[in-house]
C-alpha cells in the first residue's frame, strides 16, 4: 500500500512539473420542449495551435429534484472508456448562479485506462470553430438551468495525455452580456426567453445601435434600433417564434464593414 501511494505521489509530481495544456470547454443549453433540453458541449484550444486531448472530465451542477440526465452521446464514445459517470449529492455544494441554487452534481469522465494508447480528440486552435464533443439529454422542470463546472474528485482525472501532461480547463458559460466599448456594457435577458427579450445598456453610449435576429442558417426574422436620444433599453417580441436557438446581431455606424457582434439566444 505504501508503494502504491509513493508511485501515485511521484506520478502527480511529474505531472505538476509539465506545462499544462490550455483548453476551453463551453456549452449551450438548447430547449427541446417545456420539460427537456440538450446540453451541447464544445472544446477548443486556448493557444494558437491544435491540441490532442486524450481524456476529458467535467461536472454539471443541477437544482436537486427537478432535472434528470436521460442520455448522452460523445464523439469519443467508440474509442474511449467512461470511467466516471454518476450523480452525487454533495452536502458541501452550495452554489448559486442566476438566482438558482445548485445542490446536486453530475460528474462525467472519459478516457482510455491504457494511456497513452488512446485515440486523441483534437481541440481546434484558438480562433477556429469549436469542436462539438458531446450532447447531454436532460428532462425535468428545470432542464434548462444546468451549470457547467470543472470539478474533479480524482486528481488523476486532471492528467491529459499519455505523457502525463495535465490539462488546465477553462469553462466558458453562455454569454448574456457584451462589452461594446470601454465603459459601455450591453445586457441581454432573459436567456432562455419565453416571450420578450430585453436589451439594456449600462454606461455612456455615444452612438445608435441596431439589433437583428436571425435563425442559425442566416434567415432574417426581425430587427429594431436604439437611437441616440432614446431610452437605454429596447424589447424584441419573440412570442410567436418556435423554440430554438437564434442569433442576435448587434451593429452600429462605427462597426459598419466589420464582422458584427453576435449573441446566441435560446427561445423556449
Amino acid at each position: 500500500m505504501k508503494k502504491t501511494y509513493f508511485i501515485l505521489s511521484l506520478f502527480l509530481l511529474l505531472g505538476g512539473l509539465m506545462k499544462a495544456q490550455e483548453v476551453a470547454i463551453s456549452y449551450e443549453i438548447v430547449p427541446q420542449t417545456d420539460n427537456s433540453s440538450i446540453i451541447q458541449l464544445y472544446m477548443q484550444s486556448l493557444t494558437a495551435e491544435d491540441q490532442p486531448i486524450r481524456a476529458i472530465n467535467f461536472s454539471l451542477a443541477m437544482p436537486a429534484g427537478c432535472a434528470t440526465i436521460t442520455g448522452q452521446a460523445a464523439v469519443f464514445s467508440d474509442s474511449w472508456t467512461d470511467f466516471l459517470q454518476e450523480v452525487q449529492l454533495t452536502e458541501k455544494l452550495d452554489l448559486t448562479y442566476n438566482n438558482w441554487h445548485y445542490s446536486q452534481r453530475w460528474q462525467y469522465g472519459s478516457a482510455d485506462p491504457g494511456l497513452p494508447n488512446t485515440t486523441p480528440v483534437i481541440a481546434p486552435a484558438k480562433g477556429e470553430d469549436r469542436l462539438p464533443i458531446m450532447q447531454i439529454m436532460v428532462e425535468g422542470s428545470c432542464a434548462d438551468k444546468l451549470y457547467l463546472e470543472q470539478h474533479v474528485e480524482n486528481p488523476l482525472n486532471q492528467m491529459g495525455d499519455g505523457d502525463v501532461q495535465p490539462i488546465d480547463w477553462t469553462v466558458v458559460h453562455p454569454k448574456t452580456e457584451l462589452e461594446l466599448e470601454e465603459g459601455l456594457l450591453m445586457k441581454v435577458f432573459p436567456n432562455p426567453v419565453v416571450d420578450k427579450l430585453l436589451v439594456k445598456f449600462e454606461g455612456a453610449r455615444d452612438q445608435a445601435y441596431s439589433f437583428s435576429l436571425y435563425t442559425l442558417d442566416g434567415k432574417y426574422l426581425m430587427g429594431t434600433q436604439l437611437g441616440m436620444n432614446e431610452a437605454e433599453e429596447v424589447q424584441m417580441d419573440m412570442t410567436q417564434l418556435p423554440a430554438a436557438m437564434y442569433l442576435l446581431q448587434i451593429s452600429s455606424p462605427e462597426t459598419e464593414g466589420a464582422r458584427p457582434l453576435q449573441l446566441k439566444i435560446i427561445k423556449k
